[in-house]
């Protein structure tokens, strides 16, 4: 196996290390120790941050994915610059970011401080987290460029999750008020950078050169129209979810924030399959476009849209079956008088997963048109306009029906989005993702969804013999596991729906019948 191979597995292995971490985070840690606002307002952080580094870096950070391999192939370590204009650059850029927000903090505290007071408090720490996650994004991806995925992986995925248990215990255990948690959230992306930069320090290649290489000179055009354009689409990408945020928190407060959170983490593992089946597709439809071969890109797109689909609706359907069962087991102090708020997170598993169901059905259009010199305008036309419609639907949709409002946005932005390409797409070059395996592929999601919904109504029976506790709830949904996951191999064995799919199920079974005696 080679270095990419083991480094592939390592990173994916810490990936549902750390994303198990997380679920212990969010779903019990968490909500026993944090108020719904106390919760909220560390969510809503997060993801201002994200927002003003998408923005202040500048595109940086793909600049350096793209241009790395010349820097690394033609200069020594001593005389690569890339390291400098990124970190130059974009601590510009959020010097920038960080003073508009300071000139407009009167109308960010008039759209908070009634539903969202606790952020308005606190609202001063924020310069200090936001560049900790900035120097942190940027000096993760040069440890990935160099080759160190498994450290980037172990900082980003368990150790900054281990912090938050750290931190939680620590207000658990009365060492720290929630004022000190806070001060000390603000450390928890300095420390991620300082491990990335001494990681780059130990292997001679933290090095800052001030003096502009040659091969800067040369392609410094290249770099900067780059450096625009991903920057553009990586703005667009965030600003959806940083505008439902924004108005989550500003409309109906932190603790609505909190909520949404939760649901939007128990549905995240369906896209989980998606960014490998999406990382391993770009590139080969990017040398399609360059050869000019249709016939391929039609392929890739209709074989992804029936992977995506049925693996997608697998995890979809398993997770809505057991959401109200988790939601069950995390501490009901955290949702207080108001258990409606279990029910609205449930739905906005559903909706949000059906938006997401939406996404794969189109499979790659994204990155068709992305990857086009002919079509890449329309994308980024596409976002825009998506970007646009967002502020209001998000408005009156939250207005008028709280988190299940946002959720409902999402969905209908993305299927806007979503339908514009593949008309687009089908107009333009007769590609679509529909295959004549898609009858079957109906049949396959009918019968997975009739399951999932004979079992939520299952719950009450179950529960009329066996009392409600931790232990009944947990084998619930491992008996919930095993149904859908039997019916998944069966359906798909029978079918044949995706010859690509059953393939990689076979190694799987192959690789368990070796390792069992």
């Amino acid at each position: 196996m080679g270095v990419i191979g083991k480094q592939s597995i390592r990173s994916t292995l810490i990936t549902y290390i750390g994303f198990a971490i997380g679920a212990i985070n969010m779903l019990f840690v968490m909500p026993e120790v944090f108020t719904k606002e106390q919760f909220g307002l560390i969510q809503v952080f997060i993801s201002f941050a994200i927002q003003a580094v998408t923005i202040g870096s500048m595109g940086m950070v793909v600049v350096t994915n793209k241009f790395m391999p010349y820097y690394k192939s033609l200069l020594p370590p001593g005389k690569r610059d890339l390291l400098t204009i990124a970190l130059v650059t974009g601590t510009m850029g959020m010097i920038l970011v960080l003073m508009v927000a300071f000139l407009n903090d009167d109308l960010i505290i008039r759209k908070l401080n009634k539903n969202s007071p606790l952020f308005i408090e606190y609202m001063y720490l924020f310069p200090l987290f936001a560049a900790g996650y900035f120097y942190s994004y940027m000096l993760d991806s040069f440890n990935i460029n160099y080759g160190f995925n498994v450290w980037g992986s172990f900082v980003r995925e368990i150790f900054y999750r281990l912090f938050n248990l750290v931190a939680a215990a620590v207000f658990a255990f009365g060492l720290l008020d929630f004022s000190g948690v806070i001060n000390l959230y603000m450390v928890i992306y300095w420390a991620g950078a300082l491990m990335l930069g001494m990681n780059l320090y130990f292997h001679g290649l933290f090095k800052i050169p001030f003096r502009i290489s040659n091969l800067t000179r040369r392609i410094w055009d290249k770099m900067a129209r780059y450096s625009l354009s991903s920057w553009g689409a990586g703005i667009l990408s965030t600003t959806l979810q940083f505008i439902e945020t924004l108005a989550i928190a500003g409309l109906i407060g932190l603790g609505s924030a909190a909520v949404y959170s939760i649901a939007r983490f128990l549905i995240s593992p369906v896209i989980i399959p998606s960014n490998s089946v999406l990382t391993v597709s770009l590139p080969v439809i990017s040398d399609s476009w360059r050869r000019h071969d249709i016939r391929n890109i039609e392929a890739i797109y209709k074989k992804s849209a029936l992977i995506l689909v049925s693996i997608g609706g697998f995890l979809f359907f398993l997770i809505t079956s057991c959401t109200f069962n988790v939601l069950q087991i995390i501490p009901q102090d955290f949702f207080g008088s108001d258990q409606s708020l279990i029910t609205q997170a449930f739905w906005v598993v559903v909706i949000l997963g059906t938006a997401r169901m939406i996404d794969f059905s189109t499979s790659v259009n994204s990155h068709i048109l992305q990857t086009s010199r002919k079509y890449f305008r329309t994308d980024l036309i596409i976002n825009l306009i998506s970007v646009v419609l967002s502020i209001p639907l998000n408005y009156f949709l939250i207005q008028g029906y709280g988190i299940i409002g946002a959720a409902l946005a999402y969905l209908f932005l993305s299927l806007f989005a979503n339908s514009f390409k593949a008309i687009i797409l089908y107009l333009r070059e007769g590609l679509h993702p529909f295959s004549p395996k898609w009858p079957l592929l109906v049949f396959y999601l009918f019968i997975m969804g009739s399951l999932t919904t004979a079992m939520i109504f299952a719950d009450n029976v179950y529960f009329g013999f066996v009392e409600k506790s931790f232990l009944s709830i947990v084998l619930l949904i491992v008996a919930k596991s095993v149904v859908l996951c039997a019916a998944f191999v069966v359906i798909n064995f029978r079918f044949s729906i995706s010859e690509d799919l059953n393939g990689s199920i076979r190694k799987l079974f192959s690789k368990i019948r070796i390792l069992l005696p």
